[in-house]
């Protein structure tokens, strides 16, 4: 087996949007930092399951993203592909072990 080049990475947080694209599901995580006025947002594309808003997912895939400039301001757009789900706790629930 090759070794594929690229950037695997985790992601942990809270599942602020969940919506249909083209080609499957997609999540948007809001990531906590310490010391940061605002989260990082990371798309999680093609993910499929029982998730709603308010969701604390853990997710492991490929990374990617894109400087995008708009309001005078720069950002990146940061994605995570082929996204395997290693934690789902639902929304109202504070316990680590629920299967997804």
């Amino acid at each position: 087996m090759a070794i594929k080049d690229g950037i695997y990475g985790q992601v942990s947080g809270t599942v602020s949007k969940v919506g249909q694209a083209r080609n499957g599901g997609y999540v948007v995580l809001e990531v906590a930092r310490e010391g940061a006025r605002y989260p990082d947002r990371v798309t999680a594309w093609g993910i499929d399951g029982p998730l709603n808003q308010g969701d604390r997912l853990s997710l492991k895939g490929w990374l990617s993203w894109r400087k995008n400039e708009r309001d005078g301001k720069t950002y990146f757009d940061v994605s995570l592909n082929q996204p395997k789900v290693e934690q789902h706790e639902p929304a109202g629930t504070n316990n680590n072990d629920i299967p997804f």
